[in-house]
């Protein structure tokens, strides 16, 4: 029995570390070189950094991590840092996207990619998505007008001009960070107050009650050009960068929590859903769970739902 044990264990498939590290210095994506180009060492150095020891493990895990930083940074407008994106919340809001995925592979990438933020960042997994401040929670009013006050107090045209794009691109029509850099006055609408929004899902969204006369303003200072203007590169990094620099005392905004605002208005407006996910460049209702556990509780949810009519 001793010489079968034996024999069995060496006979076994064994992969060395160097070529572990090879696998993982070689691997390109199945993805846009623009995509991958920026965060291909972020990636790689995350997975070198993990417990992972087996060929074909570490293979998905590079797979997985690829689709959820290149998503982390370009959709959900999240820094390029291991705290900031190996968050067990933010791993939540990534799969409640994946919509087109068997309920093994959700559970198959979901495990991976918390195994992978538990040996980067020895983060269990919360109980609740909304134990930190998240990319689905809106700010308030008063939030709001600090933002305000904080995109006309910068000291150059220009700054005053993009500040406003960031802010009025993000809560007046709800673009994601990729968007709202890419947005250009070729994009809006004759009559003024509403944007084409090109891309993955094309839609037309109208600017949100109360943001009208930003919108005019950021439109009237770049009537045939970006409406955020850059000299330099138009990658994801550019929104980060312009905010991080920027003048002012206080909390500076966030892209993806501005759209997060945009989206909890219209919820709690009660716009239909056939009507909200096309605007919002959804294409599933799974996207949206996460925005709901912001949504205040009804004073009084029996009525509510009493005061519902039945029928056309």
């Amino acid at each position: 029995m001793s010489r079968h044990l034996a024999k069995t264990e060496r006979t076994e498939p064994h992969v060395n570390a160097s070529s572990i590290d090879t696998l993982i210095g070689t691997y390109t994506p199945n993805a846009p070189a623009t995509h991958w180009a920026p965060v291909a060492e972020f990636v790689r150095d995350a997975i070198r950094a993990t417990t992972l020891d087996d060929a074909e493990q570490v293979r998905r895990a590079l797979i997985f991590t690829t689709q959820f930083v290149i998503w982390a940074v370009r959709v959900a407008g999240m820094p390029l840092t291991r705290d900031g994106i190996f968050d067990t919340a933010l791993i939540e809001e990534h799969m409640a996207t994946r919509t087109g995925l068997s309920q093994t592979s959700q559970v198959r990438q979901r495990s991976l990619l918390l195994r992978i933020a538990h040996d980067l960042v020895s983060a269990p997994a919360p109980a609740s998505t909304t134990s930190r401040t998240s990319a689905q929670q809106p700010y308030t009013r008063a939030e709001l007008a600090h933002f305000a006050a904080w995109a006309t107090s910068q000291p150059s045209e220009r700054q005053r001009n993009n500040a406003l794009a960031v802010l009025t691109l993000g809560v007046g029509c709800g673009l994601t960070p990729d968007e709202v850099r890419n947005a250009h006055a070729d994009h809006i609408k004759p009559a003024g107050l509403g944007l084409h929004v090109p891309g993955r899902v094309p839609r037309f969204v109208p600017v949100l009650d109360g943001w009208e006369e930003y919108f005019r303003a950021v439109r009237d200072a770049n009537p045939a050009a970006y409406l955020f203007r850059t000299n330099g590169a138009r990658d994801q990094h550019t929104l980060k960068v312009f905010i991080r620099d920027t003048q002012g005392m206080g909390p500076k905004p966030r892209p993806s929590r501005l759209r997060a605002t945009w989206i909890h208005a219209q919820l709690r407006a009660g716009v239909p859903l056939n009507v909200l996910l096309p605007a919002a460049g959804l294409t599933s209702t799974t996207s949206l769970q996460h925005y709901l556990a912001y949504l205040p509780d009804p004073a009084d949810s029996d009525a509510v739902l009493t005061s519902a009519k039945a029928g056309a």
